[in-house]
């Protein structure tokens, strides 16, 4: 015969003093991913993670990085002080606490990280503008032997991040980078060559321009001949300003087709964008025609009258 062990006359446990700081029972990956989505507001995500803490993994980690950027909204800088003759001494702002929170999970988990999530990590940061050498140097060392699993958007991601944190890549890391960009460039999209272009004209490695391979240059440029009227303006400018930047003279053939593509797209560029591709069309001696050269006045007088 079975005891009864005294249940029945068991009083029932008092209430917790503080129901809040009671952690939930185990809750599967997929609800806490759904939870994290659900967020509309940054309170709201902290408090997912906050309540969850203990059974995050590395999906949830990079999602809640990249959903973080999605929801953050910059703080403006304080105004300058005019009692100081050294603004460069001013204080900075401090990054938020919440950020820090979730990158020092990103960095207790980053083993466990496949591909996707460094890169969307590493994009995160670049957006945020959050400058961390030691995360960031983690994050590349960790994805060096994961290239060959990347997208084109993830290895243009991933560069466009790094580039625009301002670190270059050491040569063996791009020698691998190089190798999944021939494995993938039958995947290349216009925005994955335009962020590619474009982070390849902005490396620096020991102050000098990084001589980047011109093999990779001219594969990237073959596959987007056929595309080049897909680009957005901005790819366009991204482009060709990379190009102009290594230095890098296209053929024929494709300066042909870009200057008869942007010369359609020069009224919808943005200021930035046009100067840029004036630039660089005047650097790689592209050589447009007079109609180009119209349609770029015309723009320009537009501009100044806005």
């Amino acid at each position: 015969m079975l005891q009864s062990q005294g249940l029945a006359s068991r009083s029932p446990s008092p209430p917790p003093s503080n129901p809040q700081a009671v952690k939930p029972s185990y809750v599967s990956a997929p609800i806490i991913m759904r939870k994290l989505q659900k967020a509309n507001t940054l309170p709201e995500l902290r408090h997912v993670i906050d309540t969850y803490e203990q059974q995050l993994n590395h999906i949830h980690i990079s999602a809640a990085v990249v959903h973080y950027t999605r929801l953050h909204k910059p703080t403006p800088p304080p105004p300058a002080s005019h009692h100081t003759s050294h603004p460069a001494t001013a204080t900075a702002i401090a990054p938020d606490p919440f950020l820090i929170q979730l990158l020092r999970h990103a960095s207790n988990q980053l083993d466990s990280f496949d591909i996707r999530g460094i890169a969307n990590t590493l994009h995160s940061l670049a957006t945020l503008k959050h400058r961390d050498p030691y995360l960031l140097q983690r994050l590349l060392a960790t994805a060096q032997f994961r290239l060959d699993l990347a997208t084109p958007q993830n290895l243009a991601n991933i560069l466009w991040s790094a580039v625009t944190l301002g670190h270059t890549p050491e040569p063996e890391w791009m020698a691998q980078y190089y190798t999944a960009i021939e494995l993938m460039i039958n995947d290349y999209k216009p925005q994955d060559v335009a962020n590619t272009l474009w982070a390849f004209g902005r490396m620096v490695y020991e102050g000098e321009q990084y001589r980047v391979s011109s093999d990779v240059v001219s594969t990237l440029l073959k596959q987007s001949y056929q595309r080049l009227h897909e680009f957005t303006p901005q790819h366009l400018a991204n482009s060709v300003f990379g190009l102009a930047k290594l230095g890098f003279v296209p053929n024929a053939l494709w300066a042909e087709a870009f200057l008869a593509v942007s010369q359609a797209r020069l009224g919808s560029m943005r200021g930035e964008e046009l100067v840029s591709t004036v630039w660089a069309a005047r650097k790689l001696s592209l050589k447009p025609t007079q109609a180009w050269l119209d349609a770029v006045t015309e723009v320009r007088t537009r501009h100044a009258s806005a």
